[in-house]
């Protein structure tokens, strides 16, 4: 997952989602992010190695291609929050700004709740892995509450 920090420093400050995906055992698991303007970007991997893998067989690449200066370097997110903070930021944001997108999706993902300006809408294709569900609430005095089974 490759995200960029709007304020540059703090996850609260804003996160911008730029791309991620999900590889399988037997596939290289690529993300591929296209031409990025210049700036911090932050890269997030998780590796389920094959429990019959050896040392020697458990690596990791991540690579630049093209013309420039880039610079690959640890960061004190990791140390800074949890996995958790940052998955909830980085699908957070991805979600509202899929939300903001709706009308270019398929129809089918959503369902209008019987709740007048209560919306839910469902992504079911996301390459993370990751289904959504974004509730917008528009109305003032209408809740809404929702049961979850993940598997």
């Amino acid at each position: 997952m490759v995200l960029q920090l709007v304020n540059g420093t703090d996850l609260y400050g804003g996160v911008r989602f730029i791309k991620g995906g999900k590889g399988f055992e037997a596939r290289d698991a690529y993300v591929e992010c296209g031409e990025l303007k210049q700036g911090t970007y932050y890269v997030f991997a998780e590796m389920e190695w094959n429990s019959h893998a050896t040392p020697a067989d458990k690596f990791f690449n991540l690579t630049c291609y093209g013309a420039g200066q880039t610079v690959l370097q640890e960061s004190d997110l990791s140390t800074k929050y949890t996995k958790l903070q940052i998955l909830e930021e980085a699908f957070k944001q991805k979600s509202l700004s899929w939300l903001t997108n709706i009308e270019n999706q398929d129809k089918e993902r959503q369902f209008k709740n019987e709740v007048p300006l209560v919306t839910r809408f469902y992504n079911r294709s996301a390459p993370e892995g990751y289904q959504y569900v974004v509730v917008k609430n528009d109305s003032k005095d209408a809740t809404f509450t929702e049961e979850f089974d993940f598997y």
